[in-house]
């Protein structure tokens, strides 16, 4: 199986949740290794996630000790703050 930037792109999330293909794993590998921009897009995606989640345990341990806020998910790609 031939992976081209584009298929790689569409399977970093898959990566990232270790949900890709055991067909896909190797050919997505081998391309990452060898092709920069891949492995840049795929360190960028990486380095959102760490960002998101740290600024999400910020803002988790900045509102919640005086009580006033708290911050459910919603079942889909969002967030609902509430009082």
């Amino acid at each position: 199986m031939v992976i081209t930037c584009r298929n790689a792109v569409d399977l970093i999330p898959d990566y990232l949740s270790a949900s890709i293909s055991a067909s896909a794993a190797v050919p997505f590998g081998t391309h990452i290794n060898g092709c920069a921009d891949c492995a840049a897009i795929l360190r960028t995606y990486r380095k959102t996630i760490e960002l998101t989640r740290g600024f999400l345990h910020r803002q988790d341990l900045a509102l919640r000790p005086d009580g006033n806020f708290s911050c459910h998910e919603t079942g889909s790609d969002s967030f609902q703050l509430t009082r």
